[in-house]
Order: structure tokens, then sequence, then C-alpha cells
């Protein structure tokens, strides 16, 4: 029978896979019949805008690049600005969702504005030189569909122990979600490039300056790339390298997204380009986000994970020390890709910390989150990393405990480290923000949205409102990113 059954396959083979590419056909065709119709609008800025980014590569200064960046952003509002004033919409240039920020020392609620961003948009690039001895320098590169703004909290902590810090605007980015149809993941390499030539050129000075790369969200893989093709090269690496929930892994999506972006070629099928539309109310970050954006930074992963395959031992070995810090729940990114990197690589002289969810809601979480243990991480992805684990343990006290490899050490924070009443995790977006951010705070607008009423009457999801934006254990993280610039690599 199974002989027979071989056989049929064999022979009909090509009537098979026509059979299941036409099933695939309709499925796409569905799928995007359905998109087209859900009745979310495109707006003006969700088309691809006429002006050209400036290229780093001709500026031979931050300045000169800074200068023409603000052109450029100015020019690019002024396409897609509303005349209309509205409360949350990021191209209402008096809305509270606006990127600009009044030159002013309170903004319109009364809330102090801080005399670094008085008067610009948030979306900027920007450097800072610290007033104290200057140990290096630090690239900090933020996430996809995101801005310099969310590096600002981070940037102060390299700020403080001497580093210059440099955040540069990816290209596409901090203007309009329509530019994201313009993405290509070679963009990155040419950003990271100039960075750190802008930061050698700062550091020209001091007598053997750090270099520090630090990735955030897509940052992570941009960095690491970096990283894998000067090993290649025998090219001079980073001294450290930080990231914060770094995109190690690749969603399934992307190995079928070229054919949904071949069916929105169709004049009908237009919108289909997009993953999600949504109303622009954050003006530091895009709401909206299109297919070919996820599909380039899988493009960037895919590399990774064949250079990766390809390291030999000692090439891991000249890898510098790789400090990673994650939520172990994360809806953005796959978590146990960074676990298996972090894996792959060794990194003896790094160290990996997870924040836990809070176990006293156990009971409303899902079976996997509440089977996700540090045993089980352990077991499943051991690491020659130290490895930190912030926890509450239980259902029964709010206080957050770390272990280190594994063996709880109840060491008393100052403040304590507590998690807010009714907050159950960290979110991919709030690692990296101090409960303090102007823009996404405790005290903010964004930070603090809890809209409540009725269930399906918003066009964003309840998700979206209730996802936490900022990191309530900021505190720890500015402790450990400090104790780690201070550490020697282990020999």
């Amino acid at each position: 029978m199974i002989k027979n059954f071989l056989k049929f396959l064999i022979k009909n083979s090509i009537k098979l896979l026509l059979f299941l590419f036409v099933i695939l056909f309709l499925i796409i065709l569905f799928r995007g019949y359905s998109f087209v119709n859900n009745g979310l609008q495109i707006e003006p800025w969700h088309l691809e805008s006429t002006i050209e980014e400036p290229i780093y590569q001709n500026y031979n200064s931050f300045e000169e690049y800074k200068k023409a960046e603000k052109i450029f952003l100015d020019t690019s509002y002024n396409l897609v600005k509303l005349k209309e004033k509205k409360l949350f919409n990021r191209y209402s240039l008096e809305s509270q969702s606006s990127p600009y920020i009044k030159n002013t020392q309170f903004n319109s609620t009364g809330e102090p504005i801080p005399t670094e961003l008085r008067g610009i948009n948030i979306n900027e690039s920007f450097k800072i030189i610290p007033k104290t001895k200057i140990k290096g320098g630090v690239l900090l590169l933020h996430g996809l569909t995101d801005s310099p703004y969310s590096q600002r909290d981070l940037a102060n902590i390299f700020l403080e122990e001497g580093y210059v810090v440099l955040s540069l605007r990816y290209p596409y980015h901090g203007t309009q979600p329509g530019e994201m149809l313009k993405i290509k993941h070679e963009d990155w390499e040419k950003l990271i490039v100039y960075g750190i030539k802008l930061l050698k050129d700062e550091l020209k000075e001091i007598k053997n300056p750090e270099i520090i790369l630090s990735g955030y969200s897509t940052g992570g893989p941009i960095s690491l790339n970096y990283i894998l093709k000067q090993i290649k090269n025998k090219a001079e690496l980073p001294n450290k390298v930080f990231w914060f929930s770094p995109a190690m892994g690749v969603t399934p999506f992307a190995k079928i997204g070229f054919l949904d972006i071949a069916l929105s070629k169709f004049p009908y099928f237009d919108k289909f380009k997009w993953l999600e539309i949504e109303p622009e109310f954050d003006g530091g970050k895009y709401t909206s986000f299109t297919k070919n954006a996820g599909i380039e930074v899988s493009k960037l992963i895919t590399e990774n994970n064949k250079l990766l395959k390809k390291l030999t031992s000692k090439e891991k070995e000249k890898f510098p020390p790789i400090y990673i810090y994650q939520s172990l729940v994360d809806d953005t990114v796959d978590h146990k890709s960074i676990f298996k990197v972090n894996q792959t690589l060794g990194n003896p002289s790094g160290e990996l910390v997870i924040f836990d969810v809070n176990r006293k809601f156990n009971d409303f979480f899902t079976f996997s989150v509440q089977n996700s243990t540090i045993e089980k991480i352990t077991t499943e992805f051991p690491t020659k990393s130290t490895l930190t684990f912030l926890s509450n343990i239980n259902s029964e006290n709010p206080e957050v405990f770390q272990s280190k490899n594994g063996i709880l050490q109840k060491k008393k924070f100052t403040p304590p480290l507590m998690w807010e009443p009714f907050s159950v995790s960290l979110a991919h977006i709030s690692l990296p923000i101090s409960p303090a951010n102007y823009h996404y705070g405790k005290n903010a607008l964004l930070g603090n949205l809890n809209m409540k009423g009725e269930k399906e009457i918003l066009t964003v999801s309840s998700g979206d409102i209730s996802r936490l934006r900022y990191n309530q254990f900021f505190d720890y993280l500015k402790f450990s990113i400090k104790n780690n610039l201070r550490k020697e690599k282990k020999l």
C-alpha cells in the first residue's frame, strides 16, 4: 500500500504542486481582499515621499549631517502636515503627539520640558559630549519604526560614565511611515560604519578610547552583523556591546511575505503592502508597519545566522563581551532566538539579564508563560555568560530579587525593586525607557495611556493601549550597565 501511494505521489507530483500553488494563491488572494476591505484608510503619510534622505557619507562631520537632517525632517513633515488641529495625530503641529517640542519651560499641560528637548524634533539624531573625563564613545542603534529619541535615557547612563554618545536616525525613520516601503537592510551597514567613523573622529585626541556598540531591537542584529563582518575581514572590533530586546529571530511570515508584496503590485491590492495601518499617535515612533520593513529585517537576521554558522572557535574568542537585557515575554521579538545566539557565541565575559513576569498574576498567564522558568531556560540554553534573572518568585510578594547563575540572592536594593500594583510584565518597547521619560514615562501622555470603555470601538487594539511604555526597573538597568562598563574582559 505504501509503495503504491509513493508511486502515486511521484506520478502526480507536478499536479500536486500545481494544486498546492493554487490553494496558496487563493489563500493569499483572500487575505489581500480582506485587508483591502477592512475599513482602514491610507493617509498621505502612508505614501512614499518624493524627497531624498541625506546620505551619511556626503557629510564630513556630525554637525554637517545634522543641518541637512533638520532641513530634511522639516520638509518631510510639511509635505503631510495637517491644517486642522488634531489632539492625537503626529502630523498636526499643535497635537500632543507632534514630534516638535515647544521651546518653552513647560508644555500645555504644565509638565516641565527637559532642557535638551526644547525646540527640537524628537526624531533627530543627536550627539552628546560628557563634561567629565572622556573614556570613549558609544553608538546607540535604535529599533525598527523607531527614532533616536528612544535612546535618550540610555544615552544619559553612558554619558555619566564618561562616554561620548552618538545616536543616528536610520534612513526612512522619523518622518512618515510610507517611507518604510523604501527600506533596504544594506542601509543599516552604511549607518554603523559612518557612526563609528564619526565617533573615532571625535575621540582622536583621547588615548586608547573605548568604542562601544549599543543595539535596541533591530539595533541588535545590525551591530551583530557589523561585528561578524569585522571578524571576517580581520578588522578592529568594539570593546563592548550592549543589547536591549534584540531582534534575533526570523518570523514565519518573512518566508512567504514576498508573495504578499507581489500581490500588492496590482493597483487594487496596493494597501496589502502594509501589515498594520493605525493612527499615528506617537511622535517618536511609527505605529503603522509595512511588510517590506519586516522582510528586510529578516534578510539581515538570515545573513547573520549564516555568518554565525561559519564562525570558528578562535573567532568566537575574539568577540567583545556582550551584555543582553531582555524581558521574559516579548511580543515583538523571539526571546529564544536571543538565548540561542548567546549560546552560540559562548560570551563568557558577557551577561544575560532576564526580567521575569509579575508572578502575582500567575493565574492569569497562559500555560507557556506560567511554565517559563529560569530552570527551563538554563536547561534548554546553557550558557557561559553570567545569567541574571530578576523575579518576585511567587505570587505573595511584589518585591523582585535577582538570581545569579541559578543561585537566588535576596539582595536588598535601595529603593526595593517592586512591581507596580497592576503591571504584569515589561514590554519590548519599555525596556530602554525611564519612568521619568518626557514622552513615554509614568506621568507622560503615552506612558499613562489607559482608555477604558466598550470593547471593539477603537482602531487601535486594546493591547497597544495597555502596553507598558517604560521600564519600572530602570534604576536596576542603570546600575547593571554601569557595573558592566567598569568590568575588564575575562581572559
